[in-house]
């Protein structure tokens, strides 16, 4: 295979601003280079050595972009109602992937939202996103994503910004061994209710790297969502090591729609500042999550996130809330910051993510392992309390909680809650200090089979 190198500036006007935009359309000449890897004999290395403007590039396989500084990159002009960057062979689920050793390294992307649609409407399922849930709407929609990457193998983005995303920051859907390291997500036309997500992952997915990504959304900040959209899918062997969140809405989701899988997942260290709601670890909406679906085997270890406020209310605020089929879920080395509201530290329940409210055909949240190990609680004057585990319409088999310290002038709230319809088979307790609290376990409605201390 041939590989040619080509420096931006020597084809392009590169006379625009990845901030204020403005410049000559560099679009096709751009895009006339990137062509030259779409029929896959020849691997292009484009060196962005300014600003372009474009009306969205599309990307094949063995493509380098290289930005020399995030000075450089590109901003998309007004009404191109489209993504920054994709790939130019887009596979949905069940379609073999087709673009493949892709990467991204350094540069700004910025989309322009205060100009652009929010999303592009058809007549039938041609679009990527089913009519975005919102009634009366087309039959499928087009999010005017940043990124968009559907149907990927290798994929490599590093020492990227994207900014003021009109929808997501970035899709990946249908996808084998992506990394994503040192991303920033710059939002300053944030908009309220407006899905501006971050990285929202979509299965079929298996081998998948984040680390060290940082910035504000308005909506999740990392979302895997294996079969949100199909039903079916899985999503496996996932690590996430560093999230720094700056007043994001919410940190991270992970979603099982119905039959869906997800499985092997390892998120690491996640700081910053958050407000409704952190870790999402339930189903989107009461549809039947059947009894093999679900959650497999998910370790969290090293959280410091301190909310502050609420701007969605449609469920009541949380650090963790866990509903559905759980396998195992282990929480580890949490702390719990001088909180404004009585939020739940972890709240299990079928409680789903966009409705209050227990499961219409009487089903529960079934957790075989819940393991909270490394929780460190501090109240000072004016920090709200509550009930800081929480269990309501569930059955857990095995709970361990240990190595907890509550600290606290006054004595607030009970360190496990058992609500009505909760259930717990075995419940042990170990290395706890809570003098900063009314009781450990509190049953109002809910039962524990066997407790042991140690």
């Amino acid at each position: 295979m041939k590989f040619i190198t080509i420096l931006a500036s020597e084809i392009a006007h590169l006379d625009s601003d990845v901030i204020r935009g403005g410049g000559t359309d560099d679009t096709a000449v751009l895009q006339q280079t990137l062509d030259l890897a779409k029929n896959g004999d020849v691997g292009v290395h484009l060196i962005m050595d300014g600003a372009a403007l474009i009306r969205g590039l599309k990307v094949y396989s063995n493509t380098t972009i290289e930005c020399l500084s995030a000075a450089c990159g590109f901003y998309l002009a007004d009404h191109s109602d489209c993504p920054v960057i994709q790939n130019g062979n887009l596979r949905k689920e069940g379609q073999a992937i087709v673009d493949h050793n892709i990467t991204l390294l350094g540069g700004t992307y910025n989309q322009n939202c205060a100009n652009q649609v929010h999303s592009i409407h058809y007549d039938d399922d041609r679009g990527f996103f089913p009519g975005w849930n919102i009634p009366g709407s087309a039959p499928s929609s087009d999010g005017v994503v940043n990124h968009q990457w559907v149907g990927v193998r290798r994929l490599t983005l590093r020492d990227v910004v994207i900014r003021d995303q009109r929808t997501y920051a970035m899709t990946l859907c249908n996808w084998e061994h992506v990394v994503i390291e040192n991303i920033e997500i710059e939002l300053p036309g944030r908009v309220h209710g407006q899905n501006q997500d971050g990285i929202h992952v979509f299965g079929p997915g298996r081998f998948l790297t984040i680390r060290n990504a940082s910035g504000c959304t308005s909506d999740d900040f990392i979302a895997l969502a294996p079969d949100e959209r199909d039903g079916i899918s899985t999503i496996t062997d996932v690590v996430i090591d560093g999230v720094h969140l700056d007043d994001a809405d919410q940190a991270i989701r992970m979603l099982c729609h119905k039959d869906g899988v997800l499985d092997r997942v390892t998120i690491r260290n996640i700081s910053g500042t958050y407000r409704s709601f952190g870790f999402f670890i339930n189903p989107f909406h009461p549809t039947g999550l059947s009894e093999n679906a679900g959650y497999r085997n998910i370790l969290i270890d090293g959280v410091d996130l301190r909310s502050n406020g609420v701007d969605y209310t449609y469920t009541p605020p949380f650090l963790f809330r866990v509903g559905g089929q759980v396998d195992n879920l282990t929480l580890k080395n949490i702390t719990h910051y001088c909180p404004h509201d009585a939020r739940p530290v972890v709240d299990v329940g079928l409680r789903y993510y966009m409705d209050n409210v227990p499961s219409p055909d009487g089903s529960i949240t079934h957790v075989r392992n819940l393991t909270v190990d490394g929780l460190t609680v501090i109240r000072k004057e004016g920090s709200a309390a509550g009930d800081l585990i929480r269990l309501q319409d569930c059955k857990v088999e095995h709970l361990a909680v240990k190595n907890v310290t509550v600290l606290d002038d006054h004595k607030r709230g009970s360190l496990i809650a058992l609500e009505q319809g909760a259930t717990v088979k075995a419940l042990r307790l170990s290395s706890v200090y809570a003098d900063g609290l009314e009781q450990t376990v509190k049953t109002h409605g809910g039962s524990v089979e066997h407790l042991m201390e140690e």
